[in-house]
């Protein structure tokens, strides 16, 4: 989760929604679907009242052109899967589906930059074919470094990188994503 994504002034707490919605036996696409619906209009007026009493923050995200972004990932039985939303100004909620395979393939493999990746992208540019490098985990905990660095004041630590893949859900670097209270 990058973002707004708790606000006590209105009473919302992302995490909280996220963790309700994933609750029971939904697909990991109806866990995102649930969350969304519940998140919408929470964080639109979280966002009015954040505007009204002039929130740095909330200028920052409307710069940016998004209020929150969410990934949710797990398994829909044996596929790995991941389903995320972006919230951006104007109201528009944008859906991105990542169904899983049983191949890995690193031109067809989906990822998915949640908040601030300025350093991603100067990475990638001058290495495109990264994906490749049997060294990924090193790469992207490298590029998150350079980003902290960049914008310590809107990106740092914890950390949650996870990786999905055929034979199930490891944990490369576990933050608060990792935590008990957070699954």
């Amino acid at each position: 989760m990058a973002g707004l994504y708790s606000s006590a002034g209105v009473g919302y707490d992302g995490w909280a929604i996220i963790n309700q919605a994933c609750e029971g036996s939904r697909t990991i696409q109806m866990a995102a679907q649930l969350a969304e619906t519940i998140i919408e209009p929470r964080l639109y007026s979280a966002v009015a009242h954040m505007k009204a009493i002039g929130s740095a923050e909330v200028a920052r995200l409307e710069k940016a052109g998004v209020y929150l972004q969410f990934a949710i990932a797990g398994f829909n039985g044996t596929i790995p899967t991941v389903s995320a939303r972006q919230f951006r100004s104007g109201r528009d909620v944008n859906p991105v589906e990542f169904p899983g395979t049983d191949k890995f393939d690193p031109q067809s493999a989906g990822r998915l930059l949640m908040g601030d990746y300025q350093a991603f992208v100067t990475y990638e540019a001058t290495n495109p074919k990264w994906y490749f490098s049997n060294e990924v985990t090193s790469v992207i905990k490298d590029v998150l470094a350079d980003q902290i660095k960049l914008e310590p004041e809107v990106v740092g630590p914890p950390i949650s990188i996870l990786s999905i893949g055929q034979h199930g859900a490891t944990w490369i670097q576990k933050g608060l994503c990792g935590n008990k209270a957070f699954r």
